[in-house]
């Protein structure tokens, strides 16, 4: 008896040390992940008036060359500027220009309306065409003198570029 007592304890002995072994150890890993957030300060955009497809330019009154473009919209989240400029270089800087290796150029240069001092500017430099502070929209007024002496049926342009801007 003594011994089936003995194979009984060796065989449980053995059956707990098969069933311990066939247990996998659990293993953990971890790891942190560092997130850093910043609320934006100003933004802004802006929607630009639609191309002038046909001005008629009129060369005895200059005061009927006047034309209102449109809105430029704009949707800020702080205080804003709008600035008007064009591409063009040097001595051609804010004229109308005919396309081409050799473009005429209009005499007088194009005048943009400065809603800030309430004046057209002439468009040689940029111009800042209004301010204002979250939404808004800015009125866009241009001017165009004809000289007696510009050639007439000619289709001139310009690309005027509105930029916004916040402090």
């Amino acid at each position: 008896m003594k011994k089936s007592i003995l194979l009984v304890m060796i065989v449980a002995l053995a059956m707990i040390c098969i069933v311990g072994s066939a247990v996998a150890e659990v293993s953990t890993s971890t790891g942190n992940m560092q997130v850093n957030a910043s609320i934006a300060g100003c933004q802004i955009g802006i929607t630009v008036p639609a191309d002038i497809e046909s001005w008629s330019l009129n060369r005895f009154d200059s005061s009927e060359n006047q034309n209102y473009v449109g809105n430029v919209a704009v949707a800020s989240t702080c205080a804003w500027t709008i600035t008007a400029s064009d591409n063009n270089a040097g001595d051609d800087e804010g004229h109308m220009m005919t396309s081409g290796s050799s473009p005429v150029v209009l005499t007088n240069p194009v005048k943009i309306y400065d809603n800030v001092d309430g004046q057209f500017e002439e468009l040689d430099d940029p111009v800042q065409i209004g301010s204002g502070s979250g939404n808004g929209a800015v009125p866009v007024y241009l001017r165009q003198v004809v000289d007696p002496g510009d050639e007439g049926s000619l289709v001139y342009s310009i690309i005027i570029t509105f930029t916004g801007s916040t402090p």
